[in-house]
């Protein structure tokens, strides 16, 4: 890989989607690494900087996300404030104050229209199992507890000690075997459980 472009909301996008599994903690370091010495950045560091950076959001994943966002709130309709907010929050927190010119400033122009309040309360709906870690980077668990208790046929899985954005098929045996038991026959915990997280990998060469 020879010259690497690379812009400010690719590298933040990188950095935040690393952070959503402990599995990708050594590989960021590895690219974080590389991009400080490029010149001289070895083969791995190379690889893991193209592992995090090589792709970017998709037209469709920014659809989606727009679709969302901008309709779950009213927002200023008023470009020059994001302009201003986004120059103000760059320079307070220049790691990711100017990603909400990108990600915020399209909701000004997005037609919203409030919604009929709903009361959920999941009333004859079948057992609902819900999955969430205590310290969570994109779902707060604060927020699963919330869906968790307006939810009256619902079991939440805590999964406490870690913060993992997606806990089936993480390699937690806890987790993958009370989902397991729920899909193949319908059966939700008889009350809500709690799995510890699995150990944060020990990179090589920090063994004693």
């Amino acid at each position: 890989m020879g010259q690497f472009i690379l812009g400010p909301n690719q590298f933040d996008n990188g950095v935040i989607e690393a952070m959503y599994n402990a599995s990708n903690f050594e590989p960021l370091a590895l690219a974080l690494a590389g991009l400080e010495h490029w010149n001289t950045a070895t083969v791995a560091e190379k690889k893991a900087v193209n592992q995090l950076y090589g792709t970017y959001l998709s037209p469709s994943f920014m659809a989606e996300y727009y679709a969302v966002s901008c309709n779950d709130t009213p927002w200023s309709r008023d470009p020059s404030y994001w302009v201003a907010r986004s120059g103000k929050d760059s320079k307070a927190y220049p790691l990711v104050g100017s990603r909400e010119l990108e990600f915020s400033t399209p909701c000004a122009y997005w037609p919203y229209h409030p919604p009929t309040p709903l009361k959920i309360t999941g009333a004859g709906l079948p057992p609902i199992l819900m999955l969430n870690s205590t310290h969570d980077p994109a779902t707060s668990y604060e927020g699963a507890v919330r869906a968790h208790r307006q939810l009256h046929n619902s079991r939440l899985v805590t999964v406490t000690g870690g913060g993992d954005h997606g806990q089936y098929l993480n390699k937690n045996t806890c987790v993958d075997g009370v989902v397991n038991t729920f899909l193949l026959t319908g059966a939700a915990p008889r009350q809500d459980t709690i799995c510890p997280a699995n150990p944060l990998p020990i990179p090589p060469g920090s063994r004693n």
